[in-house]
């Protein structure tokens, strides 16, 4: 049934698309074109016809999901079988898939007897979905409603009926147990049974509310736990003390119910905050941990092993080009995770650099090849510029900073510049020295949205880029500081351009010629 279709792959790592023809070549069917983003898919589907369509959802130029909702909106393509590829499996993207009229979906990665499984379904039922999402996917399913668990505050006063009164005014928002001492109160506390907070009179016998706070906050494991001191006299000396005690705050009696449910609500809601956000400091410092060891070690050893399989002299030149491929991808990983973690060491000031010579001329011009195919689908052209003379090709301009910084900076700054840049128009890349800096303009057609230019270059910054989170051009700011040079932005409305300005020291003096 697989033998005698036609497929259309669509995927911008070259990598994956190897991987998907292989796969259909093991099922029997030889007869697959492939483009690398859904612009050619596009064109591809205009004139030629296919059977099914297999694309990722994350691609440069068209995205899956638009390419998707243009196939269905096409009479000749309507009924296309689609089979989207996804490498994610957040729920609210199944569901986006789904609504733009996907015949099926499958998680990266993959067996070849789980591809088999779903072109078989694409084909035998080719129409979009209209069930609910694979309940294996995303974390957040639908829980059923359960009982709302209060939050529970631990009264602890000597007088039984001011108890009493403050348990009728919290008992209806909170779980409320009380307890007539401060003896008593630090026992619970030592038991395990902590409450999420704790209000305490001033004034008891044996044992005051400072001396009790004193004792809370000196505790490691109940330091943590907001504490509410009920003040008989409001005076200044005596909330200042409770303060310099680790006290949360001070309530005068008598107390008014609403403006201590205020207070409260208040210190309850820091004191989860600050739970979560220590959780996600630790949980940083874990995936950093993480990644330092248990990743980069089996990165290293997929690598090892390729490069040893590409010296066995009995491999085929077909087995050696895929090997090259989990080498290449290999290298590529290790790259982002390395990246990753200086970029996370950069941004707390733990990083330490190692600058060596970087001939940027060998690495912009790597760039610009690699981004070949896309500036002709883009129809981009790239013009070369050194000390203001177009130039056929740029001279070496060695540096000193880190290849794989330097690398990672202006590959994403010549991609945004490519993806800002209109139809038919020139990048422009521009070399100079000044003051003994290396400079890289780089100029693309159009203007930087008024509402970012402020903030060009600050973390979370973007505009109008489906799915950016805005760290691009802030981990460019990161990348070029650590290497003791800076970045700039300008834009021009009367020229309708943009340049970017890289500076960063050279390796030596006057390495123009």
């Amino acid at each position: 049934m697989i033998k005698d279709k036609a497929f259309l792959v669509v995927d911008d790592m070259e990598a994956m698309r190897r991987i998907l023809t292989s796969s259909l070549d093991q099922l029997g069917t030889t007869n697959v074109v492939t483009a690398m983003n859904g612009a050619d898919a596009w064109r591809l589907l205009q004139t030629h016809n296919f059977d099914a369509v297999i694309l990722d959802w994350n691609m440069p130029v068209m995205t899956g999901q638009e390419l998707l909702l243009r196939i269905r909106s096409a009479p000749k393509t309507t009924h296309l079988p689609v089979l989207m590829m996804t490498a994610e499996t957040e729920r609210h993207q199944v569901q986006m898939a789904i609504a733009a009229g996907v015949s099926e979906y499958m998680v990266k990665p993959f067996s070849v007897g789980a591809l088999e499984a779903k072109i078989r379904r694409i084909i035998e039922h080719p129409h979009p979905l209209e069930h609910q999402v694979d309940k294996t996917l995303g974390a957040d399913t639908a829980k059923a409603p359960g009982k709302l668990v209060l939050p529970v505050l631990l009264v602890v006063d000597d007088v039984t009926e001011s108890c009493h009164e403050l348990v009728g005014m919290l008992k209806d928002d909170y779980q409320v147990h009380t307890v007539n001492s401060g003896e008593l109160a630090l026992k619970m506390l030592e038991s395990g049974r902590t409450p999420d907070l704790i209000v305490l009179d001033m004034v008891m016998p044996e044992m005051d509310g400072y001396e009790v706070c004193r004792r809370i906050k000196a505790n490691a494991a109940t330091a943590d736990i907001p504490v509410i001191l009920l003040s008989t006299t409001g005076e200044t000396a005596d909330i200042t003390r409770a303060f310099a005690l680790g006290a949360a705050d001070c309530v005068s009696k008598p107390v008014d119910p609403p403006i201590l449910r205020a207070r409260i609500n208040t210190h309850l809601k820091l004191s989860r905050t600050l739970a979560e956000l220590k959780h996600h400091l630790q949980l940083r410092d874990y995936v950093e941990r993480m990644a330092q060891h248990d990743l980069k070690s089996p990165i290293a050893g997929i690598i090892g092993f390729a490069s040893s399989l590409l010296a066995d002299p009995a491999l085929t030149p077909d087995h050696k080009e895929v090997i090259k491929h989990i080498e290449h991808a290999g290298y590529n990983v290790l790259n982002m995770v390395t990246l990753s973690l200086s970029l996370y060491k950069m941004e707390n000031g733990s990083y330490t650099f190692h600058p060596s010579t970087v001939d940027l001329t060998v690495l912009l011009s790597r760039i610009v090849r690699e981004n070949a195919s896309e500036l002709a689908t883009r129809k981009l052209g790239v013009q070369l510029l050194s000390q203001g003379a177009v130039t056929a090709s740029l001279p070496a301009m060695p540096v000193m900073g880190d290849e794989l910084l330097c690398y990672s900076m202006f590959h994403n700054l010549f991609k945004n510049a490519m993806e800002a840049a209109a139809e038919n128009t020139v990048i422009r890349l521009a070399l100079e020295v000044e003051d003994n800096k290396a400079c890289v303009f780089l100029t693309n057609d159009g203007v930087v949205p008024q509402e970012v230019r402020s903030t060009f270059f600050d973390k979370f910054s973007t505009s109008g880029k489906p799915g950016g989170v805005g760290l691009g051009t802030f981990s460019a700011k990161l990348i070029a500081q650590t290497q003791t040079g800076d970045i700039a932005m300008h834009t021009s409305d009367e020229k309708h351009t943009t340049t970017l300005t890289v500076r960063l020291p050279c390796a030596q003096q006057g390495v123009i010629r």
